[in-house]
């Protein structure tokens, strides 16, 4: 990457620092995203019908298909790319025509509904929906360009004020009485904020040009990232259709709600983790000259501090549950806690899988991804076969098993192809475990505590767990000397810089 798109402060921190600062602005925004869908559809819940709701499911759920099919593998193809800004700028066109021939086919598709007996409503919720895909195809790719550029701060600003706008627009709509509509509206919103403030960052423009060699080896990473993409959201779904077919709707039920509760506190930490990925491997690969050997050095900190920042909340999801579904589902939706204490496990498991991509990118072995994908693939469909029949636990465990594998790959593939050593990440992890045995059993105290029992069953699984944090931090502080000197290193560049400005 060239200098001029490189931020002064991003060259001054070191990888714990930016580590710390990019991936709490990242976090920040996947809370502030995952509230937003929360209070819509709390809302959308009251004012719409069953049958609006199954409408908008289903047309939203074609509509995200066709989004992931146009967007193919632009995005990771622009992250993984170590030249300057003409190739990514080049790639945004390729993404704004591919996101518009999406769209048009879409509306195309959507105007002929009616031929079929379709209500005119739902043809009208396909049509926006189409317009909404290349806005949504455009937004993924500049995403990716200012997550390039290291601006991870700026592209998490931009995707708040579109969620801040998705939510507003959204409410103002339902009370205004636009039905299903709303919910369309809000997302287009949503894409339009975060394409301005983020095209006011990045400042660069689509540019033609990508032709030939260039345009046909774009064409076969990018068809690699997208199938390895496209067979992994196969693996997660599979599980979902085998259930309904060995055990009925009911399971599904329990089975979607538990896994929508440990995937929400996934994506908090998931999202971070590959941003912080793809941003500070690559660091090292163009410190190094195109090398892996500043692999190691970023390794040494990334995976600590996930496990530091994943540990906690996976465990306050699994030792509060009762709580939480309690609070948010109902009383008649308590079956399904221990699937989700099992699950909880099984996700914190896949985040370490959550590097690979940006890694054996990074690394040249991109060509893997696609096979990786299919192997684990085929584990889950075998484990789900086997334990499907037998009942949610049983499977549950099963998902385990597979979220174990796909760690135990992550860390084979990053030492064989990336140079990455793990006996010292590993002692790292077992010093961690001081401080998070801490706090996880300060909250287990406190939840067997007769401690606030007269209060929404949430609000005490949220206020219980700030003494387990305070309790987790001090112990942090005492055992963790790296991780207090890199929040030192950060704080005091924060000093630094409001002093200088």
């Amino acid at each position: 990457m060239s200098d001029q798109n490189m931020p002064d402060e991003k060259r001054r921190k070191g990888p714990a620092a930016h580590a710390i600062g990019g991936g709490l602005w990242v976090m920040v925004e996947r809370i502030v995203s995952q509230a937003c869908q929360v209070v819509v559809f709390i809302v959308a819940a009251r004012l719409l019908g069953p049958a609006e709701f199954g409408a908008f499911a289903l047309v939203a759920a074609c509509s995200i298909l066709l989004m992931r099919v146009a967007e193919g593998g632009w995005a990771p193809y622009i992250l993984a790319w170590p030249g300057d800004s003409t190739v990514p700028q080049q790639v945004l066109l390729v993404a704004i025509l591919s996101g518009v021939l999406a769209s048009v086919l879409g509306a195309v598709a959507g105007s002929g509904l009616p031929l079929f007996g379709v209500s005119t409503q739902t043809t009208i919720l396909v049509v926006l929906f189409a317009g909404w895909v290349s806005l949504a195809v455009t937004s993924s790719t500049q995403k990716a360009i200012l997550i390039w550029m290291g601006r991870l701060r700026a592209a998490s600003l931009a995707e708040i004020c579109g969620d801040l706008a998705g939510l507003v627009v959204s409410l103002v709509a339902l009370y205004s009485g636009q039905g299903v509509f709303s919910l369309v509206y809000g997302r287009l919103a949503f894409q339009v904020v975060q394409l301005l403030v983020s095209f006011s960052v990045t400042r660069l423009p689509p540019l033609p040009g990508l032709r030939g060699d260039d345009f046909r080896r774009m064409l076969h990473m990018s068809g690699q990232f997208f199938a390895a993409r496209m067979i992994f959201n196969l693996r997660i779904y599979a599980a979902t259709f085998m259930i309904g077919a060995f055990l009925g709707p009911a399971a599904v039920g329990f089975y979607r709600a538990a896994e929508r509760l440990t995937g929400a506190v996934a994506e908090v930490v998931g999202v971070p983790t590959t941003t912080l990925g793809w941003n500070l491997f690559r660091e090292a690969r163009a410190a190094d000259e195109g090398g892996t050997g500043g692999f190691q050095k970023v390794a040494n900190v990334f995976f600590p501090v996930l496990v530091a920042v994943a540990v906690p909340l996976f465990a306050w999801l699994a030792i509060m549950g009762d709580d939480i579904v309690h609070s948010l589902l109902g009383p008649e939706w308590l079956p399904m806690l221990q699937v989700l204490q099992i699950l909880a496990l099984a996700r914190l498991l896949t985040l370490v899988s959550y590097a690979s991509e940006p890694i054996m990118s990074l690394a040249g072995r991109v060509d893997l991804l696609p096979r990786i994908a299919l192997m684990f693939l085929g584990i889950t469909v075998v484990c789900v076969l086997a334990t499907a029949p037998i009942g949610l636990v049983p499977l549950a465990w099963a998902e385990v098993f597979v979220a174990f594998a796909a760690a135990i790959n992550t860390i084979y593939c990053a030492h064989r192809f990336a140079d990455i050593e793990w006996g010292g990440i590993f002692r790292h992890w077992l010093r961690l475990s001081l401080s998070i045995t801490v706090g996880v059993l300060s909250l287990y105290l406190l939840k067997q505590s007769p401690l606030l029992d007269g209060i929404n069953p949430f609000a005490r699984a949220v206020a219980l767990s700030l003494p387990a944090v305070l309790a987790y931090a001090a112990a942090l502080a005492v055992f963790e000397s790296e991780l207090r000197q890199a929040v030192s290193a950060r704080l005091a560049h924060r000093l630094h810089f409001k002093r200088e400005s």
